[in-house]
């Protein structure tokens, strides 16, 4: 029963907003960083046009509520899971797509282990972030209605 309450809670139209807009704004900020740290060439993120699709999102929130529903600090794990799926998927999307990329699988295997000991996120990143979240909120309010919102609960319930 506890995976049903947290998909009806975090599925809620605010809740899912706040998610997907906190998973893009990460999903970017780690491109950026990404072409920073790999690239002198200030047009590569445009060039690379890199976002993440809604579906992606909505397939990680299942999966971390499946995973660790049974958690006691469970807001915490799923916030932090959400910001760690962004990047990786980040890191994914760039090295496949970033045809210029020498040792890519070097690369991949570098910042994902920077992602995993925390190490690539950094507080300049956060300020950003949270300075940033509102605006990407309100484009999300923009596109999810209640209607969608719904639909999307009755989807990830079907799932678990």
């Amino acid at each position: 029963m506890r995976k049903y309450d947290i998909i009806t809670s975090k599925f809620k139209r605010e809740n899912l907003i706040d998610t997907i807009a906190s998973y893009q704004l990460y999903y970017q900020q780690s491109i950026g960083k990404l072409v920073n740290e790999t690239s002198f060439d200030e047009n590569k993120v445009e060039e690379l046009a890199l976002d993440v699709d809604p579906e992606n999102v909505l397939n990680t929130m299942v999966e971390i509520i499946s995973t660790f529903n049974k958690e006691e600090n469970f807001d915490f794990i799923f916030a932090d899971n959400i910001r760690v799926n962004a990047m990786i998927h980040a890191l994914k999307d760039f090295t496949l797509k970033n045809e210029e990329l020498d040792k890519e699988e070097k690369i991949y295997e570098t910042f994902y282990e920077k992602i995993m000991d925390d190490k690539f996120f950094t507080v300049a990143m956060g300020i950003y972030f949270e300075e940033e979240l509102k605006d990407r909120v309100d484009y999300w309010k923009g596109l999810i209605s209640k209607k969608t919102a719904k639909e999307l609960k009755e989807s990830a319930l079907k799932q678990i």
